[in-house]
């Protein structure tokens, strides 16, 4: 009988324990007042961050991709996006960079090949320009906003570019045996 208030005891911690850990998952995924601040602007239009500006330079898709000898297929689409890039007043990168699609979802950058543009030091007043890719499904393709941030790891309260991707025809990409090639970053004038 003396055992009984104690697996009680136990019983209740256990309940209360596994209730408070639910609610923190919760929170965490419906908390809004520590996401990153999202700095939207036009396509070929410079979008300032905290610590580099962007600007989309053009957009392409590709059923293959070209690297050296190699040849990579998809599923889905590979969308090639370059952009200008350049550090506001310190040596900066960007250490993160990802497509939202219209629905909301999103798709990290390809870990297929390497992505010379990201971690890729910038300069205050050096642009660089360099490819980044992904590799995202043939629905998605249509509606995509690039997304860049200075760490890949934690994104809260820090800025975050979003840059609308013009793409327009990407059944007509699918259907075009073409490898496209990707190029190395580089500083431009």
């Amino acid at each position: 009988m003396r055992k009984l208030p104690h697996r009680l005891g136990t019983l209740a911690l256990v309940v209360v324990t596994l209730a408070v850990g639910g609610y923190l998952l919760w929170l965490d995924e419906n908390w809004t007042q520590d996401r990153p601040f999202e700095t939207a602007g036009a396509f070929a239009e410079p979008v300032p961050g905290r610590l580099f500006t962007a600007t989309g330079v053009r957009v392409r898709c590709a059923a293959k991709l070209k690297l050296g000898e190699a040849i990579l297929d998809t599923q889905g689409v590979w969308v090639i996006a370059k952009i200008r890039a350049v550090a506001a007043d310190r040596t900066s990168r960007i250490g993160w960079a990802a497509l939202r699609d219209g629905r909301g979802r999103t798709f990290l950058t390809s870990d297929r090949l390497q992505q010379f543009m990201l971690n890729h030091p910038l300069q205050p007043g050096i642009p660089v320009e360099g490819e980044i890719v992904f590799e995202v499904p043939a629905d998605a393709a249509g509606d995509l906003t690039l997304l860049l941030a200075k760490n890949s790891l934690e994104q809260e309260m820090d800025s975050m570019i979003a840059i609308p991707l013009p793409i327009s025809d990407v059944s007509k990409v699918l259907s075009d045996p073409t490898p496209a090639p990707v190029y190395l970053p580089k500083a431009v004038a």
